[in-house]
């Protein structure tokens, strides 16, 4: 399955999945389906619902509809961002993931929901959230009060107001880099890369906000912060429906956030494990190309998570819309679909004997060019590095 197809014009690239996107849209509104069916039939299955088709449906699809290759000129690109359906789309995200909290904790509050149907709808929202949370990034580099708008709400919805900041000001700049908070390293787990990643990029999303309201007082600076904002709007929201539904939602609301934050982490984990951009001869790295994320060419994923899984050509051409994002020919690829690399990056034995071959492949054999992880140094240097292998 191919993404685009060549119309006449040149300029023009003609969507194959345009219709397909509604599914994405239908995704984030599962919790809310799952919900309603557990009650109205008695099945706690259906809480479950969300992470059974993340972690077992859409790898299935991924491995059996690829989506092949090929990146989009700058005409074409201009053409389907101007188109606008897609902007339609993703900015129907965040009200729909709202409706499906809202509607899942009310669903919760009135069901007699045990302690196994309580961590399924938990989770079912952190995924979607955590999908939220990534797919974002279309708002963040965005210019209208609309898009700014949503960029807030869809990080505030758990308090990770960071991570516009974080990402879109300093990760877009030192991505691959050994420096780079969200960047994961070759030989470090996904539980380390949290424990590392989450505080670095507050910290660093706090510099870059002190920063720009430096002119101000303290105090309106610090509430001037998107970070603290994003908090408050969060204990705002988790309180009212809390007191308006009572206690029984809030260990739903607690598994929704850890884990969404903990999803959207994984993802970044996944999208730079291992790799780093070559030096210039001043000194300073290379612009960021196709082969410094990871990328994966598989349908179901890629349409649940807005071409999030595009990852490189997000850095390539920061200012493009997700619908014209592509794996291009030469792209550093995952081995597996990115649903499925997800599951794998939870167990970390696994986790290394999928990737670290496939990044030592990456550069030839060569760990000096390599993200490594300081305390795997000694054992991926005398296990991989072979230069020019």
């Amino acid at each position: 399955m191919t993404i685009h197809t060549a119309a006449a014009d040149p300029a023009v690239f003609i969507d194959r999945r345009k219709t397909l996107w509604l599914f994405a849209l239908g995704w984030l509104s599962l919790p809310a389906l799952g919900s309603f069916v557990a009650v109205t039939s008695g099945s706690e299955f259906y809480y479950w619902l969300v992470p059974l088709v993340w972690f077992g449906l859409i790898p299935l699809v991924d491995l059996m509809s690829p989506l092949g290759h090929g990146g989009t000129s700058e005409a074409q690109a201009e053409h389907l961002d101007s188109q606008a359906y897609y902007s339609f789309l993703i900015d129907l995200a965040v009200p729909a993931t709202y409706a499906t909290l809202i509607y899942s904790a009310w669903a919760v509050s009135r069901s007699e929901a045990s302690a196994v149907g309580i961590i399924g709808i938990g989770l079912s929202l952190g995924i979607i959230i955590g999908t939220l949370i990534t797919i974002s990034r279309a708002y963040a580099r965005g210019e209208t009060r609309t898009e700014k708008v949503l960029a807030f709400l869809a990080t505030a919805i758990v308090g990770f107001g960071h991570f516009r900041l974080a990402h879109t000001v300093a990760h877009q700049r030192a991505c691959a880099t050994p420096g780079d908070p969200a960047s994961s390293r070759m030989g470090e787990s996904v539980y380390k890369f949290f424990m590392r990643s989450l505080p670095a990029s507050i910290e660093q999303a706090w510099v870059i906000s002190q920063r720009r309201h430096a002119q101000s007082s303290r105090i309106k600076a610090i509430v001037s912060s998107e970070i603290v904002q994003s908090l408050a709007f969060a204990v705002v929201l988790h309180g009212a429906l809390i007191v308006t539904l009572g206690p029984r939602v809030l260990p739903m609301l607690l598994i929704a956030a850890v884990f969404a934050w903990f999803f959207q982490t994984t993802i970044g984990y996944v999208q730079h494990y291992g790799l780093l951009r070559e030096k210039r001869a001043d000194g300073a790295y290379v612009r960021c190309s196709s082969r410094h994320a990871w990328n994966s060419a598989h349908a179901g994923s890629s349409l649940l998570m807005f071409n999030g899984t595009c990852h490189a050509a997000a850095h390539a051409h920061p200012g493009r819309r997700y619908q014209s994002l592509a794996v291009e020919d030469g792209a550093a690829e995952l081995p597996v679909g990115f649903a499925t690399a997800m599951i794998i990056a939870a167990i970390p034995r696994l986790w290394c004997r999928l990737m670290d071959p496939a990044v030592a492949k990456w550069a030839n054999g060569d760990l000096l060019r390599v993200n490594i992880d300081g305390g795997a140094y000694t054992d991926l240097m005398a296990k991989y590095h072979r230069p020019g292998g």
